[in-house]
């Protein structure tokens, strides 16, 4: 989860590559349900909503900052952000 946190929150960090995060993806997946869902939820939000290693998927995105709100300041200010443009079209 920490590599899939620097991938997704800082564009600086050296060595930094996109391609790893479908895998990445799947991993934490199946994690999910054990340890901390929101912070995930939060994780696969940005993914989606950045293209960061997938294409961008706005939807996707708003679905996992919409199961991880309540739980996640960040999937709260995300779903916020997100929500009106993708339910205006203008994703």
């Amino acid at each position: 989860m920490g590599l899939l946190r620097l991938l997704c929150l800082h564009q600086e960090f050296p060595g930094r590559d996109p391609k790893l995060v479908p895998s990445l993806l799947r991993d934490l997946e199946q994690l999910k349900e054990a340890s901390c869902p929101s912070d995930v939820d939060f994780l696969f939000g940005r993914v989606y909503e950045n293209g960061i290693g997938v294409l961008v998927d706005k939807e996707k995105a708003l679905e996992y900052y919409d199961k991880g709100q309540g739980n996640s300041t960040g999937c709260e200010e995300g779903w916020k952000r997100l929500q009106k443009s993708v339910h205006s079209g203008k994703s």
